[in-house]
């Protein structure tokens, strides 16, 4: 990312720089995408850095140097003036494995063409971007030509150091900190690739990447505590509103909490509510009767009532008249039951059943009545 939040990015394996900006992508350094020794390509890059001008410097390993790439603006975006045609010159310095320095001298050439039919000139070693100049469709092509613009440094007397003046580390544990999970991480002073890692307790393997804790990140839910009881077993917190073995259950308040008059209690987060039922009842439990309902109690405790009462007279009633008749020999009915009875003989003596009458006919001669 440059100063003006243009993203670059170093494609090592189509040895390449691609640019990312408002315009989209683009190519920004070794668009041919393969490999070479040429000052336009790459070999196995691995990093990328800017300067205060916004040049680009790369980290050219697989040609074993450190390549140079001047823009002519720190934003490694399109231009936005016309730049006019110079001759540049410029004075690279080449270090040699015995630590000799020459100077040698290196041209860039800098021109500028007018197209109006939109066609871009390229070239293999050069920075080419157009500006759009008006409203008539006439560009501005600028291009870059760059003959040599890298410089190789000599390798360090000790390897476990690097940089321009060996003042950089290049150890592991310096420059990629393998080491996870907060383990300390020691550089091996024998070898450059070598290195220790000293992990916490609970964690193990060569880069402590293994976690053998008991109580892990996600061991006690829903912002429980986990708390190790031995190297075994271990018991989580809950915080308010949850419980069981690793606090996934949400405390149901509904137990101890009963709501009345026929009310469904619905269990909350750290609290319930009684839904009542229609609009006789109301309050928190639902306890609170509507006036409707008090009149419609008070009319049906009254029928009630009566009925009870109805029912207790008869009963003492019956009681009461056999009291007196098998108890004290009163037997207030005596009168009319025997009236009764009278009454009930009179009648069967009316409706007695007469004897059967049989009758007899005789077949009597006509002839012979008539002659007497």
């Amino acid at each position: 990312m440059d100063a003006d939040n243009n993203l670059f990015i170093l494609d090592s394996s189509n040895n390449r720089i691609v640019g990312s900006s408002v315009n989209g992508f683009r190519c920004i350094v070794g668009c041919l995408g393969t490999s070479g020794s040429a000052s336009y390509q790459l070999n196995s890059a691995w990093s990328l850095s800017f300067d205060s001008t916004g040049n680009i410097f790369v980290s050219d390993s697989g040609n074993g140097r450190i390549q140079k790439f001047a823009l002519s603006k720190n934003d490694c975006n399109q231009p936005t003036t016309t730049i006019a045609a110079t001759e540049l010159t410029t004075s690279v310095a080449t270090t040699t494995d015995q630590s000799s320095s020459t100077s040698q001298p290196s041209s860039t050439d800098e021109w500028t063409s007018m197209s109006t039919t939109g066609q871009i000139q390229t070239s293999p070693d050069s920075i080419t971007s157009t500006t759009v100049l008006g409203q008539t469709g006439s560009t501005s092509t600028t291009t870059m030509n760059s003959s040599n613009l890298l410089f190789i440094t000599s390798p360090c007397a000790d390897q476990q150091w690097t940089g321009v003046y060996c003042n950089v580390s290049n150890r592991p544990c310096d420059t990629i900190n393998p080491c996870r999970n907060s383990g300390s991480c020691f550089n091996d002073n024998t070898t450059v690739d070598t290195y220790l890692c000293q992990c916490l307790q609970g964690f193990d393997g060569s880069e402590c990447q293994n976690d053998r804790r008991i109580c892990k990140l996600n061991t006690c839910f829903n912002n429980g505590q986990c708390n190790e009881t031995s190297n075994q077993t271990y018991e989580c917190l809950c915080a308010y509103g949850w419980a069981n073995a690793h606090c996934e259950t949400q405390i149901n308040y509904c137990e101890k909490n009963k709501c009345k008059n026929g009310g469904v209690c619905r269990s909350l987060f750290l609290n319930y509510t009684c839904d009542c039922l229609g609009t006789s009842y109301s309050g928190r439990h639902c306890e609170v009767v509507g006036q409707a309902m008090i009149a419609h109690q008070i009319a049906a405790k009254s029928l009630a009532y009566v009925a009870i009462i109805f029912i207790i007279v008869s009963v003492m009633f019956f009681i009461l008249m056999d009291a007196l008749k098998y108890v004290l020999g009163i037997d207030l009915a005596k009168e009319e039951t025997d009236k009764i009875k009278k009454e009930k003989k009179a009648k069967r003596k009316s409706t007695r059943r007469q004897p059967p009458v049989f009758q007899k006919f005789v077949y009597v001669d006509s002839a012979t009545i008539a002659g007497q």
